[in-house]
């Protein structure tokens, strides 16, 4: 990291440097605030044309700043607002789109807030293909996600509270049982996709089928569960998964899925029920 500092003649100023893979570089005003993000590289001259105004920035002689700075235009709003998981939403939904670009290397390190996190951020760094993620580029970055990543792995979980069908309160304790399986699920995200095959997770004495739906709405959750005839229990969690005791475990998508031992260790954490299916088997033959 480089710090230039310059000064500014009728309304102009010129940096220089050398480098011969693209690099990012922030502009900031005096105040710290950011008001451009372009990439250069040797041979390159880049052009800008800044205001003093978020998120108002132009570029020419860069195709990837200049997409850059077509994408902040076009996100001003939400970057403007500084919702931190509105910011990362429209940068998650660029990389999807296009994951061989470079510019998706660009706003994952320079608009995504992976500490809100860290398990979403790793899964779009991996989603966005090789030659699109230079090593000199992203080996900071990824060495930070791996740290947060295993911050929350190696967190214990703690007591989780929710509400059964009947409208009376529960609570979720590890020690309860010696192992524990934990589906989050939602109406919205699939839910109906995955509930035949978690049915034949609960055929072992081994590992405890716990289902906790984070819909907004309980009277959705009751719909939702009423044609089941589950033989595991189930769940609903007024708070979603801001709910004290969920909220640490940055759950990043849905359905999603934690193995819990006894004494609170998180022993898999996996979107795919084959991954979960195999960590059963495996605590059923130990």
């Amino acid at each position: 990291l480089h710090n230039v500092p310059v000064s500014v003649r009728e309304g102009k100023f010129v940096v220089e440097g050398q480098s011969s893979d693209p690099v990012i570089v922030d502009i900031f005003l005096p105040d710290k605030n950011r008001i451009a993000t372009v990439v250069a590289r040797d041979g390159e001259k880049v052009k800008l044309k800044l205001s003093t105004k978020p998120y108002s920035f132009s570029a020419k002689g860069d195709e990837i700043s200049e997409q850059l700075s077509e994408w902040v235009k076009d996100n001003a709003s939400v970057l403007a607002g500084g919702d931190a998981a509105a910011i990362n939403g429209v940068v998650e939904k660029y990389i999807k789109g296009n994951r061989d670009n470079l510019l998706s290397t660009v706003l994952l390190l320079s608009y995504y807030n992976s500490s809100i996190d860290p398990l979403a951020g790793t899964q779009l760094f991996d989603m966005i293909e090789a030659e699109a993620r230079p090593s000199y580029m992203v080996e900071g970055y990824s060495e930070m996600l791996g740290r947060m990543k295993a911050g929350i792995e190696s967190l214990v979980v703690t007591p989780i509270a929710y509400y059964v069908a009947r409208d009376s309160a529960d609570v979720f304790e590890p020690g309860k049982n010696r192992y524990t399986l934990l589906a989050l699920t939602s109406t919205l995200h699939g839910r109906d996709t995955i509930v035949g095959k978690l049915a034949r997770m609960v055929d072992n004495d081994s590992v405890k089928v716990l289902e906790l739906s984070v819909d907004n709405d309980s009277t959705v959750w009751r719909r939702s569960i009423a044609p089941d005839s589950a033989a595991w229990a189930q769940g609903w969690l007024p708070g979603g998964v801001m709910t004290a005791g969920l909220e640490q475990l940055a759950i990043p998508r849905l359905p999603y899925f934690v193995i819990v031992d006894s004494v609170g260790n998180q022993l898999l954490r996996s979107s795919s029920l084959t991954a979960v299916s195999t960590r059963v088997s495996e605590i059923e033959g130990e």
